[in-house]
């Protein structure tokens, strides 16, 4: 087995782990009354970015491993993990109102998403030498500071402007720059 293949598995456990949450986070919003349609919207944000994140870390897969590279690389999906958990709890039918805690989780929600940019901004930079120049950092650059927004304001109008740019935005992103895996160079 190569390291990669190995060290992919601790990847896939995170991501999906994160994944199987947000699908019982999804269905439990559709199914809420009323819906609110903003949470929806973050917990598809989430969603996005751990398919993102492991469709994207092919970009890894000739990097020199070693544990503190690991660690490094780890804490990208480990972050994503915390958003989620964060924006979904263990037992998503024990809310309430689903607006109420929307309201009440968004910060730390945007948090960990400016945290995840930060992470996957310096596991690039570590694993890859990504050049600071690279079209990838531009999404590093605005999902940080999407999650710095997010974070720093409790506007309505602001959190729904930042899912729907975020979710087109990622789109165009996974469907340009990361439509087919490959190494970031």
């Amino acid at each position: 087995m190569h390291l990669f293949e190995y060290v992919v598995i601790a990847f896939s456990l995170v991501l999906s782990t994160s994944v199987m949450r947000l699908a019982d986070g999804i269905a439990h919003a559709f199914g809420a009354r009323p819906r609110y349609c903003l949470y929806i919207g973050q917990v598809a944000v989430a969603l996005i970015g751990n398919i993102a994140a492991f469709w994207n870390y092919w970009s890894f897969h000739e990097a020199a491993w070693t544990f503190p590279r690991f660690a490094l690389a780890i804490a990208g999906p480990v972050s994503l993990y915390a958003g989620t958990c964060t924006l979904v709890p263990r037992a998503p039918e024990s809310i309430a109102s689903i607006e109420r805690h929307s309201l009440a989780v968004r910060r730390r929600f945007y948090l960990w998403l400016a945290v995840w940019a930060v992470l996957i901004g310096l596991t690039a930079t570590v694993l890859v030498d990504l050049p600071f120049d690279h079209p990838a950092r531009a999404i590093e650059i605005v999902t940080f500071a999407a999650g710095v927004i997010g974070a720093s304001t409790d506007r309505d109008r602001v959190h729904v402007g930042l899912v729907v740019f975020l979710l087109v935005f990622a789109t165009v992103a996974l469907l340009t720059l990361g439509a087919r895996p490959a190494a970031l160079s």
